[in-house]
């Protein structure tokens, strides 16, 4: 298994998009353009889902315990840190969230025709959020 913070992928991708979209495509001239925006949130929900499909299936199904545990101090001082987990409930429901945001924003792309920047960019904030819920 490799030691990549996994989770912590999965969870800031869609935050890293978010703020591509609002510093870098809103700024160019590309902002009249809303296909750029669609092609960083399906580009981050295909690497998201992808990244949920290797937890799953390196995930130790017969081991109890939290898995792919991530630990950062964060502040030191105060005693704040970054810790992530996943357990044998919790796999399924990152799986199922960024699938589900994978196609959602698929098929919103030929039904959403107003604002489409925002709501893409209020998906990939659920789905990071959902994610970074979810495990423990």
């Amino acid at each position: 298994m490799l030691e990549l913070p996994i989770i912590s992928i999965s969870i800031f991708l869609p935050l890293i998009s978010v703020l591509y979209i609002l510093l870098f495509i809103s700024q160019s001239k590309k902002a009249d353009k809303p296909i750029y925006v669609m092609y960083v949130a399906v580009l981050s929900a295909v690497l998201t889902f992808i990244s949920t499909i290797y937890i799953l299936i390196e995930f130790d199904s017969s081991n109890p315990a939290y898995q792919f545990v991530e630990r950062y101090a964060w502040l030191d001082k105060i005693g704040l840190e970054f810790h992530v987990g996943v357990d044998g409930i919790s796999i399924f429901f990152v799986v199922l969230t960024s699938f589900l945001t994978l196609i959602c924003i698929i098929g919103s792309l030929f039904t959403v025709k107003k604002y489409i920047k925002e709501y893409l960019i209020c998906f990939l904030l659920m789905e990071s959020f959902c994610i970074g819920h979810l495990p423990r």
